[in-house]
């Protein structure tokens, strides 16, 4: 075999040992990201049913019953009020792509990082739990918080009723 023959092969196992090194790298990549993703809806939810509880904690309010339209609905009320506004906003902004999006009209829609719509149970069916708020996950079916479903810790207490 040429000198140039042997260097041209071993050129070739170097490139496909590259690509292959590459192709690796590209899954651990993907796979980095969704962990990150999982972890940042986590985190987003948790401030996200800290704040709702709060929020109502401090008003007094019995919380929002039914599913996602209705806590929206009041979230939407609360977004009305100046004061709420102003401190709501910066928990928007941190929130913003992963758990909530504005629309068009200007009213806000709680969604997951892959755009699905978050599922809210209240009452919740997890027995001493006030209410369920998670992320169906990135394969979009609701598993009733498990499987790939990203759902932090219910909020727990004694259910208010209107």
């Amino acid at each position: 075999m040429s000198p140039i023959g042997g260097r041209l092969n071993v050129c070739v196992v170097c490139m496909i040992a590259l690509a292959a090194v590459a192709a690796v790298n590209g899954c651990k990549k993907e796979i980095s990201f969704q962990h990150t993703s999982e972890q940042l809806t986590s985190h987003r939810l948790a401030r996200l049913r800290d704040f709702i509880q709060s929020q109502l904690e401090e008003s007094s309010q019995p919380y929002p019953e039914g599913g996602l339209s209705d806590l929206e609905a009041w979230l939407n009320e609360q977004w009305q009020d100046e004061r709420t506004r102003v401190m709501m906003r910066p928990l928007l902004i941190e929130l913003a792509a992963a758990v909530v999006r504005v629309s068009q009209d200007g009213r806000l829609h709680l969604v997951d990082i892959w755009g699905h719509p978050l599922v809210y149970r209240c009452p919740s069916n997890s027995p001493g739990h006030l209410f369920r708020l998670y992320s169906i996950g990135p394969n979009g079916v609701d598993e009733d918080g498990a499987g790939d479903d990203i759902d932090g810790a219910p909020a727990s207490g004694a259910a208010s009723s209107s």
